[in-house]
């Protein structure tokens, strides 16, 4: 963890880390940054990194929501990085994490550290490594957008970079056997609306990073490379962070927190509200539900039990839902007439 001139907490990783190829979902990509964000700049030896559950979610765990984290657990304990550059030659597998460990209970708490093997790319950094701004890496919605950013970045000292489209896959979503079974986005007009194009609109929405693609380089008529072209977002854009060093200074809700242009949206108008109604609200107008739908939901509803219904109803269905607004009022809705009962 660092700080800037403007007291923005930031988090460190060598460009060889940060180009690798592996990939992480949301909640691996948020894990994994306030990991990241247990590292002091002095540090001279790689240490346990403890987080709270309440530094992930806002209420208390339940059975759903513990199998998901201890899931994201599991699977980033599994993850590796490959030093060896030349496919042709092989490949040198090392694992970037020693262990990462849940415990359950009302204190619950994730205990990760990194391996040995990765401590030359996240200690004692010189000169190649690039910076994330934690409380904006925390914004982002997909895993697929925080692999993009920290490659990207990587990159913005030259201000563009060329990479074929199947090595992109690799860093970007991770390699064909980690990516097997799941959406690997194999045909380019899927990874380009769905991974690169989401990806630069949450990238320039949060004010990590410009970008610009050209992928005009094809073989009969197949995108062969893409090149991407970087620029930093002003610096009147950046927000100081809490001078308080605790992980609660980057969180209210990981899944779900408003974006920047929502909260100044709505600045006016949630000013009646705080803490986790705040929050309640937020949620609800991010996905879709008008001012008027979240001020009655509030007189009806605890703000706490308004987060887990969207989360449990919505955020865990969200693939098998087609209007985000119409399915969490229907499910809001149901929970004032069980209310009633």
């Amino acid at each position: 963890m660092r700080k800037n001139s403007a007291d923005v907490i930031q988090v460190a990783q060598h460009n060889t880390l940060a180009r690798a190829h592996f990939g992480l979902d949301n909640l691996q990509a948020r894990i994994f940054t306030l990991l990241l964000q247990g590292i002091e700049r002095r540090d001279s030896e790689l240490k346990d990194t403890y987080i709270k559950m309440s530094d992930l979610v806002n209420y208390s765990i339940g059975g759903t929501t513990y199998k998901q984290l201890d899931a994201a657990c599991k699977t980033l304990s599994q993850k590796v990085i490959n030093t060896e550059p030349d496919k042709k030659i092989g490949a040198d597998y090392y694992p970037i994490f020693e262990y990462v460990k849940i415990k359950s209970g009302s204190h619950g708490f994730i205990l990760g550290k990194f391996s040995k093997h990765v401590k030359p790319y996240l200690l004692d950094l010189k000169e190649n490594f690039s910076l994330g701004e934690v409380t904006k890496l925390m914004e982002l919605e997909s895993g697929y957008t925080h692999r993009m950013f920290w490659f990207l970045r990587s990159y913005i000292h030259l201000g563009k970079v060329n990479i074929s489209v199947e090595e992109l896959k690799d860093t970007i979503l991770g390699e064909k056997a980690e990516r097997k079974g799941k959406a690997s986005y194999e045909r380019y007009y899927d990874l380009k609306t769905k991974i690169i194009d989401a990806g630069i609109q949450e990238l320039e929405r949060v004010e990590l990073l410009k970008v610009e693609v050209d992928d005009s380089d094809r073989y009969r008529n197949a995108v062969k490379s893409v090149t991407f072209f970087i620029t930093k977002p002003s610096e009147a854009a950046v927000t100081p962070a809490s001078t308080n060093n605790s992980m609660r200074a980057v969180k209210i809700d990981l899944f779900n927190q408003p974006t920047v242009k929502e909260a100044n949206a709505n600045k006016e108008a949630n000013t009646n509200y705080t803490g986790v109604a705040l929050n309640a609200w937020n949620q609800m107008l991010k996905y879709g539900l008008d001012q008027k739908q979240a001020r009655y939901f509030l007189s009806k509803l605890e703000p706490e039990v308004i987060t887990k219904t969207i989360h449990k109803e919505y955020i865990l269905k969200k693939d098998k839902v087609n209007n985000a607004a119409a399915h969490i009022y229907d499910e809001l809705r149901k929970q004032i007439e069980r209310k009633a009962v």
